[in-house]
């Protein structure tokens, strides 16, 4: 989660320096990495400080009114995410940043030919199987009533 705090605090676009010889525009890593880190640790440390807070004034009583199904649902929803931010390296692609409606899902297609080619030809072959079983397992179940 922090890493998406420091890419939307400071993305590439402000670390773009211009050479002067043929205008060609390329990022300051150090300068974008120094800054990242320093929203890294302020982020961090101001998650710490509100949790003392939050410990202090004895904030946790909140937690005995939490339902069971709550808290297992907002754990799988994180787990759930957690997974779905993984796709992306799974598939070797790195779609642009996407804010709105289904953005964790939201890919454009023109991201689907980045892909590795054996992992993309696995996918297909997975799918068309499914499709034909379960196409023959609804045949059959037709057949037999």
């Amino acid at each position: 989660m922090v890493g998406s705090v420091t890419e939307r605090l400071a993305p590439d676009e402000i670390f773009l320096t211009t050479n002067g010889t043929n205008l060609t525009s390329e990022v300051d890593i150090a300068a974008r990495d120094s800054y990242r880190v320093q929203v890294a640790a302020t982020t961090t440390v101001l998650g710490g400080l509100i949790q003392v807070l939050l410990g202090v004034i004895k904030f946790g009583f909140v937690g005995t009114y939490l339902s069971e199904p709550l808290v297992r649902g907002y754990t799988s929803a994180a787990a759930a995410h957690a997974l779905v931010a993984q796709l992306k390296h799974l598939f070797g692609v790195s779609p642009r940043r996407y804010s709105g409606p289904l953005s964790q899902v939201y890919v454009p297609k023109r991201n689907w030919t980045e892909g590795h080619s054996a992992l993309m030809s696995l996918c297909r072959q997975t799918d068309i199987t499914l499709q034909t079983g379960s196409k023959s397992v609804i045949r059959s179940r037709d057949h037999m009533h």
